[in-house]
């Protein structure tokens, strides 16, 4: 039976003759808003030893039970002593609740190994103000920014923006509301909530100004 030699999730990997490289290994995800996504990863398996063909399955089960992805696959392993490679591509990771997730690996529709994914919800300032998102952004030079948004009854796009006063006489600008609500201006039949894109914005320019 092949033994699976190591185990590994990262951002990306590269390859240079013939050697892989592992960048940004984690067995963490801090998560603003919930449910959410990880956006790209990268999980290598290698496998010896016992000589055939295999079929491998790996499934993630996300901290509520539910199978958010799952990975049907076969690889032949010729030499005892020459591995196999297994590179998973996840995109776009469903990330419903915080909490404990698990990753099983399975050969021959045996389970042979499970890892632990802990996936944090991070606390965020939930009334950030315009004001207060000018002041970093001050901080960082930045001139020009803000959001769009799409609205799903007109499907009329209203820009919010945080920076530049001048827009607000142009079509289709907005200034970034204190308040979580934004009924759509063009139709005034959607509600916008804005909490998740506010707690998302505030820590996004706060991890950047806490690098800088």
């Amino acid at each position: 039976m092949a033994v699976l030699r190591y185990f590994i999730m990262c951002d990306s990997i590269s390859e240079v003759g013939g050697k892989l490289s592992f960048h940004g290994v984690f067995d963490m995800i801090n998560a603003v808003n919930f449910p959410g996504n990880h956006e790209k990863c990268t999980i290598v398996m290698s496998w010896i030893d016992g000589i055939g063909k295999y079929k491998l399955d790996m499934e993630v089960i996300a901290s509520n039970n539910d199978v958010i992805f799952n990975n049907n696959l076969e690889f032949d392993l010729n030499s005892q002593t020459q591995g196999a490679n297994i590179i998973i591509q996840l995109e776009g990771l469903p990330l419903p609740t915080p909490g404990i997730y698990w990753i099983i690996i399975k050969l021959n529709g045996a389970e042979v190994s499970r890892y632990p994914l802990t996936v944090n919800q991070l606390e965020v300032k939930s009334d950030a103000t315009r004001m207060e998102m000018k002041s970093i952004l001050r901080e960082q030079g930045v001139k020009d920014f803000g959001i769009e948004i799409k609205c799903p009854s007109c499907n009329i796009n209203s820009q919010l923006f945080v920076m530049d006063d001048v827009k607000t006489n142009k079509p289709n600008f907005y200034p970034f509301p204190d308040v979580n609500d934004f009924i759509c201006p063009h139709c005034k039949e959607f509600t916008f909530n804005l909490l998740p894109i506010r707690k998302q914005l505030w820590y996004n320019l706060k991890n950047t100004n806490e690098k800088t």
